[in-house]
């Protein structure tokens, strides 16, 4: 059976490699990792396995101590008399009495030494062997252990035996089930067989149908899952909200959580997930997940249905988050600077290339980036990310604020990665049109996208006295 990693542990293997650099200089990615504890701001060579732990628990929803010391976790979660896969170990150093103590996530035994992922470990994340006898204490999460992951808008839980009755407001609802199979509502007798039957599956698999519930609550609004129909070799994205959550953009958020759920912490290499072509909003819901439409299936009655799919290392594409927003102000600079231009004039930029925590919060700005971290910009300070884009504007013409892609993934297909879900997100808001006011270096890029030039801006720059910027549109085809 696949046994699911906590989905903090995930987290932390993706910025497996971070590491403090040399005296004079300072790694920005974990000066991102103290905010939230009580040395927010400071730089690398602050100790700072406390604040690699509290960043991968924030990126789940967990609260952690907001200490920057390793002994603060002795009070906090749940203690545990054995260990279990990711849960947080806390040791010492020298003196079992005294303050200093090093925190991470525990992930092997083999007799008297234990193995931690963590940071400041040997100055960089990995993972290490400690002596057993070294361990003050295991910690794991308040709350509840059913909870697999979480999102702005939801948690996600393992399905429970009683959750039929959820089960049947939802499966037993004529328009929910337009979409869905035959068409045919489920019985309340149904949704009581299937709940077992999904039991039965994740004892088997160690994954399966899971129920979504708010932040902020134990009502199940829907439900989710990766399931194998048929016996297939493939899992399948499967996923469904009571119709009062509908319009919210509850489904893409879960969809795009669930996605990353199985890549990471199950490991599955691919994921897919097939809908009615007549299903735009589900097929918005896929795409935003970063799965990728490829050839309809034709099924025996001449009927088709579209197939989508994402493999473990294809280029991830999500909503950023407020906490993203140092690491993407970086991109942006570190794209820019790629063209030459002059250091005064890129200081005159750093504003207009800045995001802002309460800007990405809006969730019209996306990132695209590589979970096996293949791509290690310094100038960016994170491994794996690739790229930006953010939308502006209201109504019929949108405008698009920030497309950027950090030098070393240039060639790719991020921007056009990117410059498409904007298209697919531009067309769901009801806008026919993208306006572009494009770098000079950009502009070729965006006409062989599509885009079609309707005038220029005068921009010089230092060395560039006739340098304009480029003012196009790209038209949004239907579909």
């Amino acid at each position: 059976m696949t046994q699911a990693e906590p989905p903090w542990l995930s987290h932390a293997r993706a910025e497996t490699g971070v590491r403090t650099f040399a005296p004079g200089a300072s790694n920005p990615r974990i000066t991102d990792y103290h905010q939230g504890t009580n040395i927010a701001g400071y730089d690398d060579k602050a100790a700072w396995c406390s604040s690699f732990v509290h960043w991968c628990l924030a990126r789940c929803g967990v609260a952690g101590t907001g200490s920057a010391l390793a002994r603060s976790w002795l009070e906090w979660g749940q203690p545990l008399a054995e260990p279990r896969l990711g849960c947080i170990a806390v040791l010492t150093r020298g003196d079992p009495a005294g303050w200093r103590g090093h925190v991470g996530f525990f992930v092997a035994r083999d007799g008297d030494r234990i193995r931690l992922l963590g940071g400041n470990q040997q100055d960089s994340v990995c993972e290490h062997d400690y002596a057993a006898d070294t361990v003050l204490g295991y910690r794991w999460p308040p709350g509840d252990d059913d909870i697999l992951f979480t999102t702005a808008c939801t948690r996600v839980r393992r399905l429970r035996s009683g959750d039929a009755a959820a089960m049947h407001r939802i499966y037993g609802d004529a328009d929910t089930m337009r979409f869905v199979g035959d068409g045919q509502p489920l019985t309340l007798a149904r949704c009581e067989q299937w709940v077992a039957v999904t039991q039965a599956n994740v004892e088997r698999r160690g994954y399966g149908m899971c129920a979504v519930m708010p932040p902020d609550g134990d009502e199940v609004i829907g439900c989710c899952g990766l399931v194998h129909p048929g016996g297939q070799a493939d899992a399948e994205i499967k996923y469904a909200l009571h119709r009062e959550h509908w319009g919210r953009g509850i489904a893409g958020e879960v969809a795009s959580a669930l996605v990353g759920y199985g890549l990471q912490q199950l490991a599955l290499p691919r994921i897919v997930a097939t809908v009615d072509p007549a299903h735009a909003v589900s097929q918005r819901v896929l795409l935003q997940a970063g799965l990728v439409r490829g050839d309809d299936r034709v099924n025996d009655d001449g009927s088709r249905t579209a197939v989508f799919s994402i493999d473990r290392n294809a280029l991830r594409l999500r909503r950023a988050a407020p906490d993203d927003a140092a690491a993407l102000s970086r991109l942006a600079m570190a794209a820019k600077a790629h063209w030459g231009y002059a250091a005064a004039d890129l200081e005159r930029w750093r504003g207009e290339l800045g995001f802002g925590s309460d800007e990405l919060a809006r969730g019209r700005t996306w990132l695209a980036e590589w979970p096996d971290g293949r791509i290690d910009d310094p100038a960016v300070g994170r491994r794996g990310l690739a790229g930006v884009v953010a939308l502006g504007g209201e109504g019929e013409r949108l405008s698009l604020e920030h497309l950027w892609v950090a030098p070393r993934a240039i060639g790719r297909g991020v921007g056009r990665a990117l410059l498409s879900l904007a298209a697919v997100q531009a067309r769901a808001r009801g806008a026919n049109l993208i306006e572009i006011d494009a770098d000079p270096n950009a502009e070729a890029f965006y006409l062989h996208c599509g885009a079609r030039r309707i005038g220029a801006t005068p921009a010089p720059a230092e060395g560039q006295p006739e340098r304009a910027r480029p003012l196009l549109e790209l038209p949004l085809a239907d579909g």
